[in-house]
């Protein structure tokens, strides 16, 4: 355990885990930055007008037969804040985690030798947060796909009448990559708590022991 723990390698290895972890979560926002976000942002106004506009007698009874337009667009719109909250939050924790990982370097968890209270107390707190992120990130992409669900007649008739003259249309294939990238996250967050306390406990009875030993010689040469 002691040879593990004053490994260089794992101990850069695992905290440049925490900066490609937070990267990874920032381009897992690319996933939903699709040309639909960008269309949801619109005003309420605009987008009730686009639906309303599209959702004729002749679509409806193939789409919405279960649904009047209003039902489609309250289902909609949570759909697309939804979408777009779970955008933010992969982007804010990706940026969170990069900003952390300078701190982490700052107070040397890096390349320290020994571990202080410091330490403990930036390399936990930091990573306890980062995975706390993570997980709100997680509850946020399983809303997306169940909305998606939910809504599944309205997306797939934007789809058709929208998102065909686009490059980056709609697809659920960002839930799929995104939250690969957050079970990954996770685990590197999990990971550099569980090293910080075992290298700060590993670090304090090498301490203890190094006391110890100068004590003997002490005793030994009076």
């Amino acid at each position: 355990m002691k040879n593990l723990m004053e490994n260089k390698i794992l101990q850069k290895t695992l905290l440049w885990g925490v900066l490609l972890a937070s990267a990874a979560m920032i381009v897992a926002a690319l996933f939903y930055a699709t040309n639909f976000r960008f269309f949801s942002t619109l005003s309420d106004s605009l987008l009730t007008k686009y639906i309303n506009s599209l959702a004729s007698d002749e679509w409806k009874a193939e789409y919405f037969s279960s649904a009047t337009k209003d039902a489609t667009l309250s289902g909609y719109s949570d759909f697309t804040k939804t979408f777009n909250s779970c955008n933010n939050w992969l982007l804010y924790t990706g940026l969170i985690g990069v900003v952390f990982f300078a701190v982490l370097c700052i107070f040397g968890n890096k390349y320290r030798k020994k571990y202080y209270l410091s330490n403990l107390i930036v390399g936990v707190g930091l990573n306890a947060l980062m995975v706390v992120l993570t997980i709100v990130t997680i509850v946020y992409n399983i809303r997306v796909f169940a909305l998606f669900s939910d809504n599944k007649h309205t997306l797939e008739f934007l789809k058709e009448n929208f998102d065909i003259q686009n490059d980056y249309p709609l697809s659920l294939s960002y839930c799929y990559g995104a939250l690969a990238i957050q079970i990954v996250a996770l685990v590197a967050y999990g990971l550099n708590i569980a090293y910080t306390v075992l290298k700060f406990i590993t670090s304090k009875v090498n301490n203890e022991s190094y006391n110890e030993k100068i004590g003997d010689v002490e005793e030994v040469t009076e």
